[in-house]
């Protein structure tokens, strides 16, 4: 019957569970705040708003099968754990562009809604699937960084060896900005080739006719 938060500027982390199934509707959380750990939020069903101002480390599926709408990382994110985000009908996704750093992992945004989103150069990698079956998902800006972006990290080559598909696989994409160099590891590569698609691959066999813009 949970629906309203105030968070205080002493606290520094919010716990594995400690909201998880409740009936919030909107968590703003201050600078204080680093850290929201596993499942902290996951199955809220009528939460829609996030605004966080402090620079946040987000658990694995902390935010899963939420409804969240709009999310606003004013202080940026610290690496976004695995289905961080899965499943959110999000419509408006921001996260600091200065300040933002750390790892976007596997599934991290697996079947939300997002529409579009710039990946910050202090990002260093992206797991496998990390954008899957993002059908709503038409504009990708990769900014400029000083290292070159890890595709595919991790448990990324093993999973695609199991049949598992690209980071992008069934997204829209009409709009893809690069504006630094992106690597991955051979086993990945060897992974892709043997799935017949790549990371911006569309569907599981040839059909990648539906992108209009690319810009390097």
């Amino acid at each position: 019957a949970l629906t309203n938060l105030t968070i205080g500027e002493q606290v520094k982390t919010i716990g594995s569970f400690m909201f998880s199934y409740s009936g919030l509707t909107s968590v703003e959380l201050p600078s204080s705040v680093t850290s929201v750990e596993e499942r902290a939020f996951i199955d809220c069903k009528n939460l829609t708003t996030l605004t966080a101002y402090g620079k946040l480390h987000i658990g694995h599926s902390a935010f899963a099968g939420c409804t969240l709408q709009t999310v606003n990382l004013n202080g940026g994110v610290n690496g976004i754990e695995r289905a961080g985000f899965a499943g959110c009908p999000l419509t408006s996704f921001y996260m600091n562009e200065t300040t933002s750093s750390g790892a976007i992992a596997e599934r991290a945004f697996e079947n939300s809604e997002i529409p579009a989103l710039t990946i910050p150069g202090g990002i260093t990698s992206i797991g496998d699937e990390a954008f899957l079956r993002c059908t709503n998902l038409k504009r990708i800006s990769f900014l400029a960084g000083t290292t070159p972006l890890e595709m595919g990290f991790d448990e990324g080559f093993i999973a695609a060896y199991q049949g598992e598909h690209g980071l992008f696989y069934e997204c829209p994409l009409t709009e893809i900005f690069v504006d630094r160099d992106m690597t991955f590891t051979e086993e990945y590569a060897d992974a892709m080739d043997e799935a017949d698609e790549g990371i911006f691959s569309y569907e599981f066999y040839e059909n990648d006719t539906h992108k209009t813009t690319v810009t390097f």
